[in-house]
């Protein structure tokens, strides 16, 4: 008698009827495979969300929730705060949901959040800075000493990044920052008609130039500055009927939801998310944005009182004046023990140390966010060992 053990069955994969129904129909079409879903960058990831209460801040809520991501937000107050937290939470029962009141008109609250998180070891993955103000016609100085758009729209959007991204730990993967077009009349002086957008279009600006200037500073996190379009907000209803009937002449406003979906779509899933996105297209910012003067302004502005953030920082530049960054500064040692020195202490920073030639180079591969130091000072033979055939 032969014996001989069964021969090995091959068990199919597990299909419910409708899999199968599915994937035989997909197949029988010649169907591409399925695409990865917009904001699957954020599933399992912790987002920040500044003014969340309503409008696009809210809508952005929906969209990450959905897409599966740990979701702390800001509001303004303590009642706003448990509201959106009880809204959210029927919609969708489980999700890790965590609020806290932030006034951006106080830097100490902003400080405060920060310091929070940080102590609770509460990581951020990516931050939203949606939060905004637009008061027409009017100037309001904040209990800091700051008129009201600079401080709410740029001061505490900086100091909130630059907190944040000083975690070495959890530092930040990306932080998108939500403009506006308005920005590029931000040197337009005051007078009526421009005196309506005036303080927010200033504020813009500076905000818009901090996050561009700030991108070569923080390799490890990518930056994007996205301006939505027209959104029909509260903010939006609450303008002058005129303001709102020259909005809707001008192409209408977009309804919250679908804005949020666009600007998310943008920051993560673009594939260039470092570039400046206007009502959904790749543009460019106000040329404003690149004078160097106004780099250095922002920066000196943003990181005040933060010690730590205010490193000596200068624009750095090509030979023919073509490309410009903002950069730490550049070291010139003129001993070898001054340059051993140098690496070393880039190496207690896990850093790294790029030297600086003359910088003829038409591009920008001259700069480079690490160590930079500079030869001009260092003796090219310090001495000869000719018994050795050495140089030193």
């Amino acid at each position: 008698m032969n014996h001989l053990s069964p021969p090995l069955r091959r068990r199919r994969p597990f299909r419910t009827r409708h899999s199968t129904i599915g994937y035989s129909a997909a197949r029988a079409l010649s169907l591409p495979p399925p695409k990865e879903a917009p904001l699957s960058v954020l599933r399992d990831a912790s987002v920040l969300i500044t003014g969340c209460n309503s409008g696009l801040g809210h809508a952005m809520a929906r969209h990450v929730l959905r897409a599966g991501a740990r979701l702390i937000f800001t509001c303004r107050t303590h009642a706003k705060v448990s509201e959106t937290a009880d809204r959210l939470r029927m919609e969708f029962p489980r999700a890790w949901i965590e609020g806290y009141r932030v006034d951006l008109a106080e830097l100490a609250g902003v400080d405060r959040c920060c310091h929070g998180l940080r102590r609770v070891g509460m990581p951020v993955d990516y931050l939203i800075l949606n939060a905004g103000i637009h008061v027409p016609f009017s100037k309001c100085v904040t209990d800091d000493g700051f008129e009201l758009h600079h401080q709410v729209n740029f001061l505490s959007a900086a100091r909130m990044f630059l907190h944040l991204s000083e975690r070495r730990r959890h530092p930040l993967r990306q932080v998108v920052y939500v403009s506006s077009d308005a920005h590029k009349m931000g040197h337009l002086p005051a007078i009526f008609p421009w005196s309506f957008w005036a303080l927010y279009a200033r504020s813009k600006l500076r905000a818009t130039t901090f996050f561009h200037a700030a991108r070569p500073l923080f390799p490890g996190t990518v930056i994007s500055v996205i301006s939505p379009r027209n959104v029909e907000t509260p903010v939006h209803r609450h303008k002058h009927w005129l303001v709102r009937r020259l909005r809707d002449v001008s192409g209408g406003a977009q309804l919250a939801e679908d804005a949020a979906g666009e600007l998310l779509e943008a920051a993560f899933s673009s594939g260039q998310p470092e570039l400046y996105w206007n009502r959904g297209e790749i543009a460019a910012p106000s040329e404003r944005c690149s004078d160097r003067d106004l780099r250095l302004a922002v920066w000196a502005e943003g990181t005040a009182g933060l010690p730590r953030m205010q490193p000596k920082i200068h624009v750095l530049e090509n030979h023919a004046v073509t490309v410009s960054y903002l950069a730490p500064p550049v070291h010139s040692p003129s001993t070898d023990t001054e340059v051993a020195e140098l690496v070393r202490r880039a190496m207690a920073k896990r850093g790294s140390v790029r030297v600086v030639g003359s910088r003829h180079s038409y591009n920008d591969c001259f700069y480079s966010p690490s160590t930079l130091i500079s030869l001009e000072k260092l003796k090219e033979i310090g001495s000869i060992e000719e018994s050795r055939d050495e140089a030193g």
